[in-house]
């Protein structure tokens, strides 16, 4: 009787809410006339990360989520600065997590080149626990 009734009340249990849609940023990136400096989109870009970083989200509980940067760019693709644009879960330790993170990666362009210092980029950190 007790694990009927238990087992009703998670049944009626709200579902998790919903992860925000992620925002469609560019598909092709562009130089500034200005600068001359470009702006990479998230596809054109493969990123590499330190393995260790992994272990170190600050996620809890079940779901999934993202957040979107913006970061510059040195010498052999060495993300030099980063920010936060934008993120599913606002006010939550992921978004600040993925920027610590993100300085420590390294951008290739998809045929194995660096992109130049001074270069920016998009880039998504998602995150899902089932």
């Amino acid at each position: 009787m007790i694990i009927a009734t238990m087992l009703l009340a998670l049944s009626q249990a709200a579902p998790p809410a919903a992860v925000r849609p992620e925002p469609v940023v560019c598909d092709l990136s562009e130089r500034d006339p200005a600068t001359g400096s470009r702006l990479w989109c998230p596809a054109e870009l493969q990123r590499r990360l330190p393995r260790s970083l992994m272990t170190t989200m600050p996620i809890e509980g079940i779901g999934k989520g993202w957040a979107l940067l913006k970061c510059d760019l040195g010498e052999g693709g060495v993300t030099t600065a980063c920010g936060l644009v934008d993120e599913s879960e606002p006010g939550t330790s992921f978004g600040a997590w993925a920027v610590r993170a993100q300085l420590r990666a390294t951008a290739q362009a998809s045929d194995g080149s660096f992109p130049p210092a001074g270069d920016s980029y998009y880039a998504f950190a998602r995150w899902e626990v089932r």
